[in-house]
């Protein structure tokens, strides 16, 4: 089981095992988090997709993606805030079977699914 919350700036993941919860990764951001789209174990490490909002110096909306690796180094990368779909909660951002990560957003030319390659096993 994986315990996820966010908290003004920062995000904590962590497993659940036998009852008993495992060492807890606590990140911190500079901007501002919001809904945190996908949380999920990614090997012995985390992905999560977190919503980001700043209004300075210039106005951005954007989700960000970050893997916490086994060894606890961290990559990230942003990803532009499209016009999704009315999806049930948490469904935006879905984690393959691949160890890719996957979107879904509409447009006025229709429905697409948008593939971002980040690797990895689950």
């Amino acid at each position: 089981m994986l315990l996820r919350s966010v908290v003004g700036n920062t995000i904590r993941l962590g497993r659940v095992h036998d009852g008993r919860v495992g060492p807890a990764v606590d990140l911190r951001s500079s901007a501002p988090l919001g809904e945190l789209a996908l949380a999920e174990p990614l090997g012995r490490g985390f992905l999560a997709v977190v919503h980001v909002t700043r209004s300075s110096p210039v106005a951005a909306d954007r989700y960000q993606v970050v893997r916490v690796h086994a060894d606890g180094a961290i990559s990230t990368f942003a990803v532009a805030n499209r016009a999704f779909a009315e999806p049930m909660p948490l469904s935006r951002s879905r984690l393959g079977k691949d160890g890719h990560l996957y979107q879904i957003a509409t447009s006025p030319d229709g429905v697409r699914i948008v593939r971002y390659r980040i690797g990895g096993t689950r």
